[in-house]
This record gives structure tokens, C-alpha cells and sequence, in this order.
């Protein structure tokens, strides 16, 4: 079976992958951004655990509403045991990213992956932030899976089988939210 290693385009969707200096290692691609061209239909699993990360707790009760517009994900710092510091960050830096999007924050759910118990600089995101909304593009899946990579070896994308099966192709989207 051929797999296509080609990140996918998905149409009403575009994305976006930059280096805002939230990591340690200068240069690497740390905040990424998905936005829907309109509202989108929502819905989300999440951890059992007893302990999450502050942007959980602010994506559970977003997508209550079944409408999202966008996803602000940054790697390098989890925002986990961060507290109501980590709260108001995670809220801040969704109604940053819609401010730059021109969209109701409440359609904006955070996520981040990284060091536990640290705070970023929300000057470094919105300057990120900024960045990438101007970065956004249709085919930008790549850079945006690259941008929340921690320990991972390589970019986790969609793969799309060429394998044929009842004359229609199979798509596989793996989605990872931690915390």
C-alpha cells in the first residue's frame, strides 16, 4: 500500500506554522494557527485526568458551543500547573488571535504542548501570532504541524491511503490534544 506523505489541503481551511521565540532553540517553528474561512461545527475529546493544562479547560467550555473559527497551538511551554496566570494567558492569547482574524474570541480555542509549569511571553505570542495570521495559507499544513512538535521525531500529518476500498479513497486525520 503507496501512502502520500504530501500534508493534505482541506478546503474552507488554512494554516499557518511560525518561530514566535517560544522555544529555546532559536529559529524553530513554535506557534501555529487553523482557521476555518467561517464558523465551523465543533466537537472535542479530552483527557479523563484529573490534572489539565489551562488551555483544556478554556477549549472544554468553547466548544460547548459546537462553533470554532480557529486553533492557536504553541509548543515549548505546556501552560499546565500554571495556575489563573495560565488561565488568563490561555484567554488572552485566543482573543489576541481574534482580534488579528476579526472574529468573536470565544470561536478561538488555545493548546499548547511543551515544558510543564511555565508561563510564555504574550509578547512573544502576539508577535507570533501576528505573524503567522499573515502567513496563513492553504496549503500551510506542513509548517503548522512542525510548530507543535516537542519531542516528536517528525511531523504528525494526515496521510491519505491510495489503497482503494469500495471505489472511495480513506482519509485518516490524527489529531493529538494533551494535558
Amino acid at each position: 500500500m503507496k501512502v502520500d506523505l504530501e500534508p493534505a489541503v482541506v478546503r474552507g481551511f488554512r494554516f499557518a506554522g511560525v518561530s514566535a521565540g517560544l522555544k529555546t532553540v532559536a529559529g524553530a517553528l513554535d506557534l501555529g494557527l487553523i482557521v476555518a474561512d467561517r464558523p465551523a461545527s465543533a466537537a472535542a475529546v479530552f483527557s479523563a485526568n484529573r490534572v489539565k493544562a489551562a488551555p483544556v479547560y478554556v477549549t472544554a467550555e468553547r466548544v460547548k458551543s459546537g462553533r470554532l473559527q480557529a486553533i492557536v497551538a504553541n509548543s515549548g511551554c505546556a501552560n499546565s500547573f500554571t495556575g489563573k496566570a495560565g488561565m488568563q494567558l490561555a484567554s488572552a492569547s485566543c482573543a489576541e488571535v481574534a482580534r488579528l482574524l476579526g472574529c468573536a474570541p470565544e470561536l478561538v480555542v488555545p493548546s499548547s504542548t511543551g515544558v510543564i509549569g511555565h508561563l510564555y511571553d504574550f509578547e512573544k505570542f502576539k508577535a507570533g501570532a501576528a505573524e503567522a495570521a499573515r502567513s496563513l495559507r492553504e496549503d500551510g499544513l506542513g509548517d503548522f504541524a512542525r510548530a507543535i512538535m516537542t519531542t516528536d521525531t517528525r511531523p504528525r500529518l494526515p496521510r491519505r491511503n491510495s489503497k482503494r476500498v469500495a471505489r472511495r479513497s480513506r482519509s485518516r486525520v490524527r489529531l493529538k490534544e494533551s494535558g
